[in-house]
């Protein structure tokens, strides 16, 4: 069962996505979407890798989804779409 802290703490981070997102809505809507593809393609593209780094990778983006599952079963995620 989750204190009152881990539901605060959630709240917290969920706000703060919600934010973030809504944020790169309206930065999003000033631009095209070729400009906004080539972005993408220009940031992937400058982005070393190696094995070591696609493997911390995997286990952020594991550790991303885990909170996320959390926050969900405690009724804290909310969509914005």
């Amino acid at each position: 069962m989750a204190g009152p802290g881990e539901r605060e703490h959630f709240a917290r981070i969920a706000q703060a996505s919600s934010e973030e997102e809504r944020e790169r809505a309206v930065e999003a809507l000033g631009r095209s979407q070729v400009e906004r593809i080539l972005e993408g393609l220009a940031l992937g593209a400058a982005a070393p890798t190696d094995a070591a780094i696609e493997a911390m990778l995997d286990r952020r983006a594991e550790g991303q989804a885990e909170l996320a599952a959390r926050a969900r079963r405690l009724g804290l995620y909310r969509s914005v779409r």
